[in-house]
């Protein structure tokens, strides 16, 4: 057994020894204020909207496949180069998690697989590669990457006629005849010769693909008196750089008085105040790395974050929470899918009472798929959940809290006996003896136990 699996199985035996956290259970210890809720769409800031206009290839480069050999197939046949061909393959072989897009990207299957082709790769990528990728995309996927169509070949002729001749052929280059239709397929190659209307139009483009994933909450409590406030700071971990935070909202409340109205985010860590309703300036960040990342203080560089290295940071740092302390900010939500596959994680934040509906919502912050085009928000959970999973598919969830004492992490006695620490390292297998694994199969057991025992 691979140990990526036996990580997902110690995984389900956690699920089904924990209570399980229902998408309707109340909890009764998280703090639950009025607030006003708005629906936002965040917008990218003028500099980087700028910038991707300018050259909306300036990081990564995301290609889509329908299935690993469909990729391999393809890097091997298309004229790369042999070291270009050993970097691919060699991502392909890690992998990039897609079971946790499927619904966010609804064109990907569910064995489908995604290549991230840093920028300065991409001009060693050949006109056969990009052809048949994009081919590929149409055919097996139904989607089709950035491109401008024609309703001839006779339009396309007349439209490149007056270009200069470089231009020209760059275009040219790239325009194949694909699903019967003319179509100039967008790239690094032949980007810098786009018109303004193409570039515009394809930043719009990316912004609004699956707005469901991109679509956050503007919350701001409603704080009535101190009680309130003690409440909220009750339920946070303590910090230097909340506690700046609380100092401001303070400062706030000595001059204007009780009731107040306080956007959530000012009561949030630094890395989640820094980034809500941002976009990345790369692909890669994603909801693994925002959960994982949400205590996160000083400058932290968001980064694409792989199953076997946000099992790894669990299990180092995190412990169970028990449905009787219920949930608090910060608490890291791990959704398991039908196939006891790790699919999606969000930062949970807290219960409020929306003062327009009256309805109680439990609210998120979560960063959806690794695409830069998806921002940093606040969504309701059930709303977050629906990007991941249909309604008619079953899930699990676990939720997990970060331990200020590593020895305590993920020890369901809560007393540092049972599974004080499992470290996972794909390398282990060449390791002698296996020892790690060895260990961690031995804990397996005394987990079963423990668990029986307390739940």
């Amino acid at each position: 057994m691979s140990l990526s699996r036996l990580l997902q199985k110690i995984f389900v035996l956690l699920i089904v020894c924990q209570n399980l956290l229902a998408r309707d259970s109340a909890q009764p210890n998280t703090w639950s204020l009025d607030a006003k809720v708005e629906t936002v769409t965040p917008q990218p800031s003028a500099e980087q909207r700028a910038r991707w206009e300018e050259n909306l290839f300036e990081s990564e480069t995301v290609l889509s496949f329908k299935d690993k050999a469909s990729a391999n197939r393809i890097i091997k046949n298309s004229g790369l180069d042999a070291e270009l061909i050993e970097i691919l393959m060699g991502q392909l072989d890690r992998g990039l998690n897609t079971d946790q897009e499927i619904q966010s990207v609804p064109y990907i299957p569910e064995n489908g697989v995604r290549l991230l082709i840093p920028h300065q790769l991409y001009p060693r990528l050949t006109k056969r590669f990009i052809r048949k990728v994009y081919r590929h995309q149409l055919n097996q996927l139904q989607y089709l990457g950035l491109s401008v169509s024609y309703k001839s070949k006779a339009e396309f002729q007349s439209f490149t006629s007056t270009m200069p001749a470089d231009q020209q052929i760059a275009v040219e280059r790239h325009t194949i005849k694909l699903g019967g239709i003319w179509r100039t397929l967008l790239n690094p190659f032949n980007w810098q010769y786009s018109t303004p209307y193409w570039k515009s139009g394809s930043v719009n483009t990316m912004l609004s693909d699956n707005p469901k994933s991109a679509t956050g909450l503007s919350v701001e409590l409603l704080i009535q008196s101190e009680q309130d406030l003690e409440r909220i700071w009750g339920r946070l971990p303590s910090s230097p750089e909340l506690q700046k935070a609380r100092e401001k909202i303070e400062t706030q409340i000595r001059a204007i008085g009780f009731p107040i109205e306080i956007p959530l985010e000012e009561f949030l860590p630094a890395f989640a105040r820094a980034n809500i309703n941002r976009f990345p300036d790369r692909h890669g960040p994603n909801c693994f790395n925002s959960g994982t990342s949400f205590f996160s203080e000083g400058d932290v560089r968001p980064h694409y974050c792989d199953g076997p290295r946000l099992l790894e940071s669990i299990y180092k740092k995190y412990r169970l929470v028990t449905r009787e302390e219920g949930l608090q900010p910060g608490d890291l939500l791990v959704y398991i899918n039908s196939k006891d596959s790790v699919t999606h994680v969000s930062s949970f934040l807290t219960r409020i009472r929306n003062v327009d509906t009256g309805e109680l919502q439990e609210i998120v912050f979560v960063k959806n798929g690794l695409n830069k085009f998806r921002p940093y928000i606040f969504q309701e959970r059930r709303m977050n959940e629906s990007v991941y999973f249909k309604e008619s598919e079953g899930f699990k969830v676990l939720a997990l809290r970060l331990s200020p004492n590593p020895e305590y992490a993920l020890d369901p006695s809560g007393k540092g006996q049972n599974l004080k620490l499992i470290y996972f390292d794909e390398r282990a297998d060449s390791r002698p003896g296996k020892t790690i694994v060895q260990k961690t199969r031995d804990k397996i057991d005394s987990l079963i136990a423990a668990c029986r025992e307390r739940f």
